[in-house]
């Protein structure tokens, strides 16, 4: 978000406008790492942290050899289109997260279903297939 008022503003005010989207920017970092603890394997956490750190540190290597020759191209014409390749990547980042979020609840309803038919159609003490109704039956 704050990428975004940044391209769209030639105003120097607006910089200091969206320090409270950094605040919460930088915080969401724990949740995303909170979110991956639930939904990744124990025995694939580190792998995966190590990825994120390791991206974490080489970012801002390759985002400076990108940004560096761009700023210094429109800086006369617009100096704020540097911004415009952070919130395409960002778009991209959102929409995996939702596509990744979506698929995960999709699967997570698909075993419910599948564990809820398995219960319903085990069999019981003599072989046969027992029918939903069958939970509550009347002691004679």
């Amino acid at each position: 978000m704050q990428n975004v008022i940044r391209m769209l503003s030639s105003h120097l005010w607006t910089f200091y406008a969206v320090m409270p989207f950094y605040i919460i920017n930088s915080l969401s970092m724990v949740g995303m790492r909170s979110y991956l603890t639930t939904v990744v394997e124990k025995n694939e956490l580190g792998r995966i942290f190590s990825l994120m750190s390791a991206l974490d540190a080489s970012l801002p290597v390759i985002s400076s050899l990108v940004f560096a020759p761009l700023f210094r191209l429109t800086i006369n014409s617009h100096p704020n289109l540097s911004f415009t390749p952070i919130c395409v990547a960002l778009s991209i980042g959102i929409v995996l997260v939702y596509i990744v979020s979506y698929q995960s609840k999709r699967t997570l309803a698909n075993v419910k279903r599948d564990r809820e038919q398995a219960l319903q159609t085990r069999p019981v003490n003599g072989g046969e297939k027992r029918a939903p109704d069958d939970d509550f039956q009347t002691i004679a």
